[in-house]
């Protein structure tokens, strides 16, 4: 009794650890997946978007669940079923070797049978992935529209979009689960007729007197762990190969692309030179246009809606190429902001430093020239206050003012911003942009919406688009 408890338990402790271990492992693996699918990032902006936001939120989180549920758990399992397959082929040996070598043959058809199905789980598991990312970037844009939905008085379209989405999603799930189901139910099948004919074989040796008859039962049982074996790893393989495509995905090679931008002397923040730029064909937003700005010049641009003036900064960062001409940049270290910037969900402190250090000074000085310090020092926790959900507790020109002052604490020496105090009120937009044009080192391009002409005069020079 002793003995059984004390084996049970020694049982008990082996399985918990081994949980604990292929839960931390999986883990790992995980977060060196999630760092293997932002590699594109270190390449800069053109290299990252290649690829939609939803490619990124859906491989991090629906792609990294298939791989765990399909892919690591099945491999799990395969590596303890490859124990019993071991154990189950020693002690029929140990019976009658005639027995193994017709065990090991039916073992391998066993294996080989479902993997003729691997195409179709691949497909089936492609799908499924496309879909996650598709519904994912339905979902995201639905919450992020749905107050403008509601303004125009169009609820059901809220839940039309999310009940469609849906749909498409269960029926990529219900397909995945049919093929699926279908290569364990070929591997089931073989299973059964495997040990039935193995029995026979034995029946036969038997009445040829080349075993006893006592055989029959012990192989009755170890060919039940020996087929069960073979049909786990027939069907989990087959799983494990489905996920192939989605590990590519995670294991992609990312280089960096030539850069299209050439180098401006040194004096010269940016230059332009006959660029022709067209989102779409006979719809050119610039044509043969040309222009320069000296290093330490602070430029605005101004124009009507789709003029081109995004246009220049997008080009610029590279977010966009041009169809002819060419880009320069003298001062390689761009900081850009843009007019909708993204605030994480962290405290204040963090939005401006970004767990970087920065002395005590120079977070008082950024918040300054961002005409932030009373409003941070009211808060309940003043920097330590936590913004939630992207910054919902905070104004639309709070957010503009902190992402600013999140760029201004890095001292940049070319500075974009596209219209990145278009929900600052006017007497703090004249302070900001007056503090920031009265730095001498600093190469300016504000892409602004005024006409108040106490803000243009503080450019050099104000370029009109349109």
């Amino acid at each position: 009794m002793g003995i059984d408890f004390g084996l049970w338990l020694l049982g008990f402790a082996i399985g918990y650890v081994n949980d604990i271990y292929q839960t931390s492992l999986t883990q790992r693996m995980n977060a060196d997946m999630r760092q293997d699918l932002m590699q594109s990032a270190q390449f800069g902006v053109a290299a990252y978007r290649r690829n939609s936001e939803a490619y990124y939120a859906s491989g991090m989180m629906n792609d990294i669940n298939q791989i765990n549920t399909n892919g690591f758990a099945p491999f799990y399992g395969l590596i303890q079923t490859v124990g019993i397959i071991v154990f189950s082929t020693a002690a029929i040996v140990f019976l009658q070797w005639r027995l193994m070598v017709v065990t090991v043959l039916l073992g391998v058809i066993a294996i080989v049978l479902p993997r003729t199905l691997n195409r179709l789980m691949t497909r089936s598991s492609e799908r499924l992935s496309a879909a996650n990312e598709q519904a994912l970037n339905t979902y995201s844009e639905t919450v992020k529209g749905t107050e403008t939905l509601l303004g125009m008085g169009l609820v059901a379209e809220i839940f039309r979009r999310i009940a469609g989405t849906s749909t498409k999603l269960k029926q990529e799930n219900i397909h995945f689960t049919i093929v699926s189901g279908m290569v364990r139910t070929v591997a089931a099948v073989i299973s059964v007729g495997n040990q039935l004919i193995l029995l026979a074989y034995t029946g036969w040796l038997i009445l040829q007197g080349q075993t006893q008859i006592g055989t029959i039962l012990s192989i009755a049982s170890l060919a039940g762990l020996f087929f069960s074996g073979t049909r786990s790893i027939g069907g989990d393989w087959a799983l494990v190969k489905s996920n192939a495509t989605l590990f590519k995905k995670f294991n992609q090679q990312v280089q960096a692309s030539p850069s299209q931008l050439s180098t401006a002397p040194a004096d010269v923040a940016f230059s332009l030179n006959q660029i022709t730029y067209a989102p779409t064909p006979n719809h050119n937003v610039l044509t043969d246009y040309s222009l320069t700005m000296p290093a330490g010049q602070k430029y605005f641009i101004t124009g009507p809606s789709g003029s081109g003036k995004s246009t220049i900064l997008n080009l610029l960062t590279e977010r966009i190429a041009p169809q002819a001409g060419t880009v320069a940049i003298g001062l390689p270290e761009l900081t850009y902001l843009s007019q909708n910037p993204i605030i994480f969900s962290d405290t204040i402190r963090y939005n401006l430093t970004l767990d970087e250090s920065f002395s005590d000074a120079a977070i008082a000085k950024a918040l300054a020239v961002t005409r932030l310090t009373d409003e941070v020092a009211a808060m309940p926790d003043g920097l330590d206050t936590v913004l939630v959900d992207g910054g919902q507790n905070i104004s639309g020109g709070q957010k503009q003012r902190l992402a600013l002052a999140r760029a201004l604490i890095r001292q940049p020496r070319f500075l974009l911003m596209d219209e990145s105090t278009s929900a600052v009120d006017p007497k703090n937009e004249y302070a900001i942009l007056k503090a920031i044009t009265a730095d001498s080192d600093l190469s300016l391009v504000a892409v602004i919406h005024t006409n108040d002409q106490t803000i243009l005069d503080l450019a050099d020079e104000v370029v009109a688009i349109g």
